[in-house]
């Protein structure tokens, strides 16, 4: 009667034992593994920052002018605009405009006429039908007007005027302004109506052709490598992320004791009209 509670209390204690060992292996599972050996901080690229501004490359700008003083007749982009090469940008218009190609119709039909005579009294010299002066004559008439003619196919050549699409039927009241690249319309000063003098009216930037330059001190200089890729951003866009890769390591010290690298830019700027702007920049790749 008395082994019941006896064995009873030996399967409970057996039990409890059981459980409490699982318990246990279970927490000691899920228990970091504080032997694993720390990450090897070498291996991971330290950000450095290097600090530039936002250039243009040689001929990445071109300021379009007025070829004379005109009214601007009209307008046709606006700034921030995407333009191709030859694309018109605005028309102006002056009297000027149509004097010059009535005086070249004038001076083109002299020349004609003198030009048949100096060669038709060529020929009679040839045959001593007629004097040596008529031929002296006939050439000092002809050669002032040859110099003429081409002096103002020049003039209509720099108003973007064909001289052999001038007739008298077809005389344009107007000239363009083109775009001579593909780019950004990113500074514009003509208004329709206005008078436009020698000053610039058209800012035109080759996206493709900026860069930054960065101006370091020689520790951080050593940092950079020619082909590396550089992510850069402005402090006023700092969500905006382009790259640049690096063309070009200046080893001289300018005025200021920084050494210079010029990167050229893989994505376009998103604020092409703003040159000067400071950026920011970290290596984001390393040439291979």
């Amino acid at each position: 009667m008395n082994s019941i509670p006896f064995y009873s209390l030996l399967f409970w204690a057996m039990f409890t034992w059981a459980c409490t060992a699982d318990k246990n292996s279970g927490a000691s599972a899920s228990l970091p593994d504080s032997t694993l050996p720390p990450a090897d901080s070498s291996q991971i690229a330290p950000k450095i920052l290097f600090h530039g501004t936002l250039q243009a490359q040689t001929g990445a700008i071109v300021k379009i002018a007025a070829p004379i003083p005109a009214i601007v007749d009209n307008v046709l982009v606006s700034p921030g605009n995407v333009v191709g090469k030859g694309q018109v940008l605005a028309y102006l218009s002056h009297a000027y405009i149509l004097q010059l190609q009535e005086k070249f119709l004038s001076v083109q039909s002299q020349y004609e006429y003198a030009l048949q005579d100096y060669r038709r009294q060529g020929e009679l010299s040839l045959e001593q039908a007629a004097s040596l002066k008529t031929l002296q004559k006939s050439q000092s008439e002809f050669e002032p007007l040859e110099a003429a003619l081409n002096s103002l196919k020049q003039q209509l050549y720099r108003l973007g005027i064909v001289p052999d699409s001038v007739r008298p039927d077809r005389l344009q009241s107007r000239i363009a302004l083109r775009s001579p690249i593909n780019g950004t319309l990113t500074e514009m000063q003509a208004i329709r109506g206005q008078w436009a003098g020698t000053e610039n009216l058209f800012q035109i930037t080759d996206l493709n052709r900026l860069e930054i330059a960065l101006n370091l001190s020689a520790p951080l200089w050593l940092q950079i490598n020619p082909h590396d890729t550089l992510q850069y951003w402005t402090p006023s866009q700092p969500d905006v992320k382009l790259l640049a890769v690096v063309e070009q390591k200046i080893p001289s010290v300018d005025e200021t004791g920084c050494f210079l690298v010029r990167a050229s830019m893989l994505t376009p700027s998103s604020q092409p009209g703003v040159l000067g702007i400071p950026v920011v920049a970290i290596k984001y790749a390393a040439h291979r």
